[in-house]
């Protein structure tokens, strides 16, 4: 099959964008006048992974004031955009059709038929941003029809939520909180794990860990240097300060 010259032109001349660390809302400016300019993208907006449990929006283009009342989405919410980030999946649903699948979305309902109102019906794209296996963004667009989606297209948004991959991994791009997303983004710990943890953080010993548990010191020795290896910390006190951080456990103060 022809190879489709958008790939050899938008593609390689967003890449070469992203290169020189413009900001965020000038990345989805640039997306939506050329890499998906074939998809007849009429807004595009960008959302990076806040900790361990929203979606924060970091850059916008083509929305009116009135029409950017989401900043940040709990994963907790079920909606597309969620969806795509949890699955790792390119999720495309017609705007017409959003509040019939996603009902959670209805105490908005009068956002949405607003956007029905202004643009018309046409495909929400949402696409997972993943980085060493993580996913750390999602970048979403609205086109101004429904399209059929060949393998192509969707190889096509896939090799753009690549570029964004390396750009906002990087410290140059200007988003925050990419460390803590790219390095807590599917970490996880055990409840024996983190009930040692809290143990550690009121400042028990290994000894009294253990007693408090019912556990030898071996199994809570073991268990701490499983817990540092995978948080790649020195030892046990930054554990509990990096869990904290990356959202694993409630704060000292919840």
């Amino acid at each position: 099959m022809e190879q489709s010259p958008w790939i050899d032109r938008s593609i390689t001349t967003f890449l070469q964008y992203l290169t020189t660390f413009p900001a965020p809302d000038q990345v989805t400016r640039s997306m939506v006048l050329n890499a998906l300019n074939s998809f007849q993208a009429r807004s595009c907006d960008l959302w990076s992974r806040e900790r361990y449990s929203s979606l924060t929006s970091v850059g916008k283009f083509g929305h009116t004031d009135d029409q950017k009342i989401y900043q940040q989405i709990s994963l907790a919410v079920v909606s597309p955009i969620t969806q795509s980030f949890l699955s790792g999946e390119i999720v495309i649903i017609p705007l017409s059709q959003v509040l019939e699948h996603y009902p959670a979305l209805n105490l908005d309902s009068a956002f949405w038929a607003g956007l029905l109102d202004d643009y018309g019906d046409g495909d929400l794209v949402h696409t997972p941003i993943i980085s060493e296996g993580a996913t750390i963004g999602v970048y979403t667009f609205l086109s101004d029809r429904i399209h059929s989606w060949s393998a192509i297209d969707l190889s096509q948004l896939d090799l753009i939520a690549a570029a964004l991959a390396l750009w906002m991994s990087h410290p140059r791009s200007g988003i925050s909180n990419m460390d803590n997303a790219i390095s807590g983004a599917g970490l996880s710990l055990t409840q024996r794990q983190l009930e040692i943890l809290e143990l550690v953080r009121s400042g028990k010993s290994n000894g009294a860990i253990a007693a408090h548990l019912g556990y030898s010191q071996s199994t809570v020795k073991q268990e701490l240097l499983r817990i540092t290896r995978r948080l790649r910390v020195n030892n046990r006190h930054d554990a509990v300060l990096k869990a904290t951080e990356l959202n694993l456990m409630p704060s000292a103060d919840a």
